[in-house]
């Protein structure tokens, strides 16, 4: 098998893991390695790791509804579901296909 370059420079899954739960992917790929977020991508199945971090609570459309309603602000609603990083949080949203901003036409319409 053809050694990647972080296999080269000698950067390992602690190193992954720690700098993980603090930045995303594209922070790490981007800001401390210098590559391309692909090769991360690459160089993490190659060596088992999962592309997300669940260290958090999933939540659906409805749940974040709900939260928006109670008066909660994005980052409130990203730590209460145990979010370290704000940018996972959007990112998370975006996956679920949850908007990015809240509006009052969200909520549920009563039938009468």
């Amino acid at each position: 098998m053809k050694e990647s370059i972080l296999d080269y420079i000698g950067f390992t899954g602690e190193l992954y893991c720690e700098l993980s739960s603090r930045m995303t992917d594209r922070e790490i790929a981007d800001r401390e390695l210098h590559i391309s977020p692909s090769t991360l991508s690459k160089w993490k199945k190659a060596n088992g790791i999962a592309d997300y971090n669940y260290s958090f609570f999933e939540f659906s459309f409805d749940d974040w509804v709900s939260k928006m309603e109670e008066g909660l602000s994005e980052e409130e609603v990203a730590k209460e579901y145990g979010f370290q990083s704000f940018t996972t949080y959007i990112q998370y949203k975006k996956r679920k296909g949850i908007p990015l901003k809240y509006a009052r036409v969200y909520q549920k319409k009563e039938i009468i």
